[in-house]
């Protein structure tokens, strides 16, 4: 399959970012180094997680990401279901 075979790259999403940046979104930086970083100790964290139950795979990947992007999609819904909760 494409999302266990493939890698992201990470010129690709820090092109993301950049735009993300210029519509407003907040992130500490938009410099490549820093978004390979943030994707790769994300992606650490997630392949370790795997690894635990015998799934091998590289941070790079494009399964991580999707994973990666699941887990914060659940973050931050979850901040705004705990904010609204507050009103």
């Amino acid at each position: 399959s494409w999302l266990v075979d493939w890698t992201v790259d990470p010129a690709d999403i820090t092109a993301s970012v950049r735009a993300l940046a210029a519509l407003g979104t907040p992130y500490e930086s938009t410099e490549e180094d820093w978004v390979r970083g943030q994707m790769q100790s994300q992606g650490q964290a997630i392949v370790e997680s795997l690894a635990q139950t015998g799934i091998e795979t590289s941070w790079d990947r494009e399964i991580i990401a999707m994973i990666a992007y699941l887990q914060r999609l659940g973050r931050d819904g979850n901040a705004v279901f705990q904010a609204e909760g507050s009103q």
